[in-house]
């Protein structure tokens, strides 16, 4: 057996050796085509280049503005173009997703190049072509080697091709340490993390990406940590938030069989509490059998996407439920359950009332601990004088962020403020606090708090819950604006139905009283001219007490008409003065008891045998007393009985009038004091009168600091009348004196009338009576009088002489009394100084004090007492020659 061949030995482990550096080659070259390579660049979908890289114009020698918008096509030999070659590659490319060879590729100096090149095809997320990525390498050594190689073993020159592929192996391992090193450079560029898998599931590549993604400090760290115990540092869930499984993890996929996988995944660091959102894309590297050898899994980070896309959405989400409703209770409640889960744990929303803060919402991520979040802020309500709390955010408008509380034990937790220190005794570990402001001011504070999610809130949050609460106050303004509208609609309702109310009780009360004054100025008319007739003694008789008993009647209705009018007007005085009211009320009861006895109605009278004094105006007091009595007596059938009662109730006096009559419907009984307000104003009632006599009871009585009120147990059951007076009345409210109608005038302003002995007075008014009647009242009193109907007569009595006092109207043709006051002053001395009284229909207090900026010295009102007009004239005229 010949031995063996020891150059044919030396080549066949050469070539192995070489076979296995292609295989690695191999390898290694379908890992840089799904990473990275030296020309990489991009088509557009018909085959145009997109991009170009410095990698791509080494390779081919085209400068990117030479090369762009160009058709690849260039890129290949001409043969192959006739061929068609270029549009094949697309096609395979957009319908199988990748395309891969290797061939002759020519550069732009027209040399070629043996190519290994790879076509993927880009679609977008609805499954659109894009365009296409091309990754092309230069593989001509390799294939003249190959050349060679072939040619050696030809010509039988074992041993020198063994040498030759000796030296070419050992080329070839060094440029395969020189690739890995670039590829690797390359890599640690990579925004993305990258990291690559074996058959295991092994990680035996990493980035500088992937590690800090990952939360270590290196990729070499990422290497040393056994693939099971890695996992375990993270918490994986989908995008519903249920937890993710392993084996559905891409690079698992890939290797068991998949081409391509992919997957979003939220990524929760359990050792540090971050968390990130990831799209996770892998890509399988195939050995000889076609079967996964490698798994290459880019990381890609898009928790600022999906961030901003939740924080619109929750805006959006926020709006609407805004909009629902403007109740701000039901509506702030349901955005608090809105916020939990996805932006907080925790959320509580506080608004000011006045100095107090309330808590109005509080929702919790689990709903059993909804109740303990509640109990909390009850317990624990915020301290006003915290600085980095709610109160904080009210007083300064500032929001405030707490992204990490430190751990209930160390240095650390010891030097937060307490109320932090009892958010996080509950589990809380990051907190923001943010104000919810409306018209620019602070009217409460919206708070968002993170625990079991392991949330760690950042700027970003910050300024999503800012706008939260800048929403939350708009719709509160909102709500209030509406309540007040609503309020204010409700109020104008009710205005109307008042105004219209009141309009009607007017018209009755003015039918009322054109009925009362014309039932008795019938009979005193009718027996005024009956008497003109007759003279009998009996018919004169007759005739002059009908006469007489109606125009008491007639007298009484008018005074019941002035006395509400000085009620409204303020102008009701009291006369304070002891009073027996024992005495008061059995004078009361005398007068009344003539038609109680001819309606056969049984008067009683329950009283302290002594006198019971009070502090009070007899006659007013004796109006009251009557009117109840006077009351009772006509509502009370014939036969029955009014009991009145006195009896004194520590520093009170009461007096109860009760009688069995005709009582008072229950939906009556609060509207028995107002005016014109009669149960019965029907043209068929039996009563007559203007409903003003218990309005006038009401208001005497509570000038003397008491109080009237009724009681009925409905009709034909009777009612009670109470009125209770403090034993010393209170002071009265100051008001005008009485006009000169209501009150004859006392001894000392009678005499006033005498006080313009020798003084001139100019009276100026455009109407004939207003300058008689002055002329008269001031002529009386002693003083000299001169009239004017003009202004310009009135300047002209001036200018030939002087008076002591000038009284004018203001409402005057041609020129009004501004004008002519205003030519009297500026006339000059003397007439520059005479006083003038503006005496004017015109009587509110702009009027006045326009009268008094224009010149006047006094401003009247129409009608004047003539009293208080001398008194004024006098004044002034001592004021003048004083």
């Amino acid at each position: 057996m010949p031995a063996p061949d020891p150059a044919s030995q030396d080549h066949s482990a050469l070539v192995e050796q070489l076979a296995e550096v292609r295989r690695s080659e191999e390898r290694f070259r379908l890992l840089i085509e799904d990473v990275a390579g030296y020309s990489i660049f991009m088509l557009d979908p018909q085959g145009h280049v997109s991009t170009w890289n410095a990698g791509a114009q080494k390779l081919k020698g085209y400068r990117a503005e030479q090369i762009l918008g160009h058709h690849f096509g260039l890129f290949f030999t001409e043969e192959d173009r006739v061929a068609g070659r270029p549009a094949a590659e697309l096609e395979i490319a957009r319908a199988q997703g990748r395309f891969a060879e290797e061939g002759w590729r020519v550069r732009d100096d027209g040399t070629r190049f043996w190519a290994s090149v790879v076509v993927t095809a880009l679609k977008d997320a609805t499954g659109q072509l894009v365009g296409f990525s091309k990754i092309t390498r230069d593989l001509t050594e390799r294939k003249l080697a190959e050349d060679t190689a072939a040619a050696l073993r030809e010509q039988q020159l074992a041993r020198a091709v063994a040498e030759a592929s000796e030296a070419r192996a050992k080329q070839e391992r060094e440029r395969y340490r020189l690739l890995s090193r670039q590829l690797e450079a390359i890599l640690e560029g990579v925004v993305d993390g990258i990291t690559v898998q074996d058959r295991s599931g092994n990680i035996i590549f990493a980035n500088s990406a992937a590690a800090r993604l990952m939360g270590l400090s290196s990729a070499e760290e990422v290497l040393k940590e056994p693939p099971g115990e890695l996992i375990k540092r993270f918490e994986l869930l989908d995008e519903h938030g249920f937890l993710f499984p392993q084996e559905q993890l891409p690079g698992r996929r890939v290797l068991a069989g998949e081409p391509e996988a992919s997957a979003l995944v939220l990524t929760r660091n359990k050792r540090r509490g971050s968390q990130w959102w990831c799209q996770i894309r892998a890509s399988a590297v195939l050995d000889e059998r076609g079967h996964p050898e490698l798994a290459i899994n880019i990381w890609h980070d898009v928790s600022h996407q999906r961030r901003r896309d939740q924080h619109d959405r929750y805006l959006n989400e926020v709006s609407t439920t805004l909009g629902k409703s403007l109740d701000y209770q039901v509506t702030l409640d349901s955005l608090a359950r809105l916020l939990v889960p996805g932006l907080c744990d925790w959320c509580a929303i506080h608004l000011l009332e006045g100095s107090q803060l309330r808590t109005v919402a509080v929702a919790h991520a689990d709903p059993r601990k909804r109740k303990q979040a509640i109990d909390f802020q009850d317990n624990h309500p915020p301290d006003p004088d915290d600085t980095s709390g709610v109160w904080q955010v009210i007083r300064t408008g500032q929001p405030i962020l707490h992204s990490s509380l430190p751990d209930s034990a160390g240095d650390e937790a010891a030097a937060i403020p307490e109320h932090l220190k009892q958010l996080r005794a509950t589990g809380i570990r990051s907190v923001i606090f943010v104000p919810i402001t409306r018209r620019d001011e602070v009217s409460g504070t919206l708070s968002l708090m993170a625990s079991d999610s392991g949330r760690r809130y950042d700027a970003r949050d910050l300024a999503l819950a800012s706008e939260l609460g800048r929403r939350v106050g708009a719709f509160i303004e909102n709500a209030l604006l509406f309540q007040r509208a609503r309020s204010a609609a409700e109020r104008a309702e009710e205005a109307a139905r008042e105004a219209e109310a009141a309009g009607r009780m007017k018209d009755e009360f003015l039918a009322t009283v054109s009925h009362e004054l014309r039932t008795p100025l019938n009979a005193i008319m009718g027996w005024s001219s009956l008497l003109k007739t007759r003279s009998d003694p009996a018919t004169l008789t007759k005739g002059i007490e009908v006469i007489h008993r109606n125009a008491q009647s007639q007298s009484k209705l008018i005074e019941d008409i002035l006395e509400v009018s000085r009620i409204i007007t303020g102008k009701l005085r009291l006369e304070l003065k002891p009073v027996d009211l024992a005495q008061l009320v059995g004078d009361s009861l005398e007068a009344v008891r003539t038609s109680a006895a001819a309606r056969e109605v049984k008067l009683e009278l329950e009283r302290p045998p002594e006198p019971v004094v009070l502090v009070g105006d007899a006659e007013r007091l004796q109006q009251v007393m009557w009117n109840l009595l006077s009351n009772a007596v006509k509502f009370t059938e014939h036969g029955g009985h009014v009991r009145v009662r006195l009896e004194q109730m520590r520093a009170q006096l009461v007096v109860t009038v009760t009688d069995d009559g005709k009582g008072i419907e229950p939906e009556f009984l609060p509207y028995v004091f107002d005016r014109f307000k009669q149960a019965d104003s029907s043209t068929t009632r039996r009563f007559g009168g203007l409903g003003l006599g218990l309005a006038i009871v009401r208001h005497i009585v509570e000038l003397h600091g008491g109080r009237a009120s009724v009681s009925s147990a409905g009709l034909g059951r009777g009612s009670t009348f109470e009125v209770v007076l403090p034993i010393r009345a209170t002071a009265p409210i100051p008001s005008p004196g009485p006009d000169a109608e209501d009150r004859p005038l006392p001894l000392e302003r009678q005499v006033a009338r005498r006080r313009l002995e020798g003084v001139r007075v100019l009276v100026v008014d455009d109407e004939v009576d207003a300058r008689e009647l002055l002329h008269l009242v001031l002529g009386d009193a002693g003083a000299t009088v001169q009239t004017a109907g003009t202004a310009a007569a009135a300047l002209a009595r001036l200018s030939a002489g002087v008076p002591d006092v000038v009284v004018s109207d203001i409402g005057m043709p041609e020129e009004d009394g501004y004008a002519f006051i205003r030519r009297v002053r500026e006339a000059g001395a003397p007439a520059a100084h005479v006083p003038a009284i503006a005496l004017t229909a015109y009587t509110r207090a702009a009027d006045r004090a326009k009268a008094l900026s224009m010149g006047f010295s006094a401003h009247v009102g129409k009608p004047v007492s003539p009293v208080e007009l001398i008194e004024l004239v006098a004044t002034l005229a001592m004021k003048a020659s004083g």
